[in-house]
């Protein structure tokens, strides 16, 4: 009979939503047995799962029976992050930071929509990219949204946030990165000819930042043929990674 879950555990994950709390204690809460399974496959430290009382562990994750605690349905409204809880969730560790060594960066400037961001990194996972830059402005990558959206790709990215991005790209540059912007007013995209790269995806409302735009080596458009103003940000992404790394 697996323990249940304490009311100063139940405090603590009520907590994990503050961005604050998630870092100074370095961890996170996700929830389903989708997205828990990918972030588990994908290397992610899990301090220990929850399940809904009366709920039994998934067959994949019966090598953690150890650290299993049962919640009382009385309060799984304290501790859920969705309308209708999945049954089981789980206390993740942050991961440390990890330098970004892959020949191909996603820059984010000012990415505001958790459910963007997590998409995002689904997006750049199925391509193979792993490397995430992105400033002290977008939205935070353990929030609850983010995680919820990514369905577990978060545990495959390799990220740094940075406050000063075009200060940041320009460091890269030096490494021998070309600097790729998505921008309305570039080029039709074609295939890329650096192999090293960062590609710079800005804003869902505004775009990229004059700043960035300035330093970038070459910028790329989308060419549609309807009327609408533009593409949403992770549509973009995906034409951009198909062209780039297929």
């Amino acid at each position: 009979m697996q323990p249940m879950l304490t009311l100063k555990q139940i405090k603590m994950i009520r907590n994990l939503r503050d961005r604050k709390f998630r870092y100074e204690t370095k961890r996170y809460w996700a929830e389903g047995t989708r997205t828990l399974s990918s972030l588990i496959d994908l290397g992610t430290e899990v301090e220990y799962f929850v399940l809904k009382e009366g709920e039994a562990l998934p067959q994949e994750m019966l090598a953690y029976q150890a650290r299993i605690y049962h919640c009382r349905l009385k309060d799984i409204s304290r501790i859920k992050s969705t309308s209708t809880f999945p049954g089981i969730g789980a206390v993740l560790k942050i991961p440390p930071l990890r330098p970004l060594t892959g020949k191909r960066i996603i820059a984010l400037d000012r990415i505001n929509d958790p459910g963007n961001m997590g998409a995002l990194y689904r997006t750049a996972l199925w391509f193979g990219v792993r490397d995430f830059l992105m400033d002290s402005q977008s939205v935070d990558p353990f929030h609850e949204k983010v995680v919820r959206s990514s369905m577990g790709a978060l545990g495959g990215i390799r990220f740094q946030m940075v406050h000063d991005l075009k200060k940041e790209i320009l460091k890269i540059r030096h490494k021998g990165y070309a600097i790729i912007a998505s921008d309305l007013n570039g080029y039709p995209i074609q295939k890329t000819k650096h192999e090293k790269w960062v590609l710079l995806v800005g804003n869902e409302a505004n775009g990229l930042s004059q700043g960035l735009l300035d330093v970038s080596d070459d910028r790329f458009r989308i060419n549609g043929s309807g009327k609408m103003e533009s593409l949403n940000v992770v549509v973009a992404l995906g034409i951009f990674l198909h062209q780039f790394t297929t």
